[in-house]
């Protein structure tokens, strides 16, 4: 009788440990780390490796997403998590496929020559790096050479920059990918039949875009859009730019946002004046609103008060406003006058907007060579730059100076813009490398893509929870 109870105890006990068991199990960290969570070929890729992936993804993704909306990324959302996993394990993937293409053809042999160059190339990188850390955190520092070169690379460190001997591996792992990315592409080619269809469709889309919005024509070319059509109505035109001080500038600006904000109150108080005295004039068809038709005409009264009040304010801040602008335009007066006399003599325009222009538009390319393209309408001016720009009658008038909100602008009209699409041999080396670099990166992409579903990898994504 003793010996069944002692065996009925001995099970009871075994299992109450099994089904305790799984509450007693503590992973262990190094082995967890360890864990395969992607196997391809002879390569396996650890829960480590992953995870860190992982990390440093969600670290760009919020970064992005909060200077992109101003909030955060919820990174502990399941689906975010998730999502980047899979861009992870893809992008893993990948870069094994493309480390084993490298091997196979050689690309990772490289020869002393090249060695050498890697290394030149990483040691400007680093030192470039290591003297920015040092213009910037240790200009004024009497700390011994080598304890400041320890504290240097301490903070170059601690910023994330790459030591000297990352920077010789980028080098070489950059080189070989380049290496079989050529051979992948190296017999693609750009038809002269591609570049005319390119060069067509591009000119329609021109076409429809600045018959939709003429003033897109000349942002393009500020911004060194390459163009394909012109409109017509287009002319060049340069300035001689004198500006009024920065401070006059900046109480101007003031100003004017002032006057913007009390034309604002004004409309707004008139609006809800007008309302007031449309509902009175039903009120006052009513025998029994006495009691409030008396106490809208008490609003009314007052709104009129307040009207007044700011239509006060905005003369004072009108009448400041044109004593700034005056004085800001009497202190370049003297400037403009001599500007003047020198274009009166017949110095050329192109030299006095060298010796006194104040416009960095004019210092730059494009507009440095051609000018500002102007048409009727232009929006991206000062409204009395496109103005005084468009009152010119023939190419080489200048124009008086006007005021602006820039200061004087002294205009003189270059050329004309003619309307039509620009000489398809002028485009066709762009079109063509763009072509080509656009038929060489889908080229390259659709063999990695090939490369990655004949490896067949295994993914364990589970193992990563």
């Amino acid at each position: 009788m003793l010996k069944r109870y002692h065996k009925l105890f001995i099970l009871l006990i075994v299992v109450l440990f099994t089904f305790s068991s799984c509450n007693l199990i503590v992973k262990d960290p190094e082995v967890d780390k360890s864990t395969v969570i992607i196997e391809i070929g002879d390569n396996n890729v650890t829960k480590e490796e992953v995870q860190t992936a992982v990390d440093q993804e969600l670290f760009m993704q919020s970064y992005y997403y909060q200077m992109q909306t101003g909030m955060q990324l919820d990174t502990n959302d399941k689906e975010i998590i998730s999502s980047i996993r899979d861009i992870v394990i893809n992008n893993i993937i990948k870069e094994k496929v493309v480390e084993n293409k490298i091997k196979e053809n050689g690309f990772d042999i490289f020869s002393e020559d090249k060695l050498a160059e890697f290394t030149e190339n990483a040691e400007k990188s680093y030192q470039d790096n290591y003297n920015m850390i040092k213009k910037e955190l240790f200009s004024d520092s009497d700390l011994s050479e080598d304890d400041l070169k320890a504290e240097i690379e301490s903070k170059m460190q601690e910023f994330g920059y790459p030591t000297l001997e990352k920077l010789i591996e980028d080098n070489k792992v950059n080189f070989s990918k380049n290496a079989l990315r050529n051979n992948i592409v190296q017999d693609i080619k750009v038809e002269d039949s591609e570049i005319k269809a390119e060069y067509d469709k591009n000119v329609e889309a021109a076409k429809l875009k600045y018959t939709n919005n003429i003033s897109a024509y000349g942002e393009d070319v500020i911004n060194g859009t390459t163009v394909y059509y012109a409109p017509s109505g287009y002319r060049n035109v340069k300035q001689i730019l004198i500006k009024i001080s920065d401070d006059h500038s900046t109480k101007i600006n003031s100003l004017n946002n002032q006057i913007n904000e009390k034309n604002n109150q004004i409309t707004t108080a008139t609006n809800s004046l007008n309302d007031i005295e449309s509902a009175i004039e039903e009120l006052s068809k009513d025998e029994n609103s006495s009691n409030n038709l008396e106490d809208r005409t008490s609003e009314v009264n007052s709104l009129k008060e307040i009207i007044d009040n700011y239509n006060i304010e905005l003369n004072n801040l009108k009448n400041e406003l044109s004593t700034v602008e005056n004085e800001a335009f009497s202190a370049i007066d003297a400037k403009l006058l001599e500007v003047q006399e020198k274009i009166a003599t017949g110095v050329d325009f192109d030299q006095l907007i060298s010796e006194y222009g104040e416009d960095p538009g004019m210092m730059n390319s494009p507009t440095k060579e051609t000018g500002y393209p102007v048409c009727k309408g232009s929006t991206q001016y000062d409204m009395s730059f496109t103005t005084a720009a468009m009152a010119l009658e023939k190419i080489n008038d200048i124009s008086p100076a006007s005021k602006g909100i820039y200061g004087y602008y002294i205009i003189k009209y270059v050329s004309d813009v003619p309307e039509g699409s620009l000489p398809l041999e002028t485009l066709s080396d762009k079109i063509e490398n763009e072509l080509l670099l656009n038929k060489q990166n889908e080229a390259y992409e659709n063999q990695i893509e090939a490369w990655v579903n004949e490896a067949n990898a295994k993914i364990y994504k589970n193992k990563l929870d």
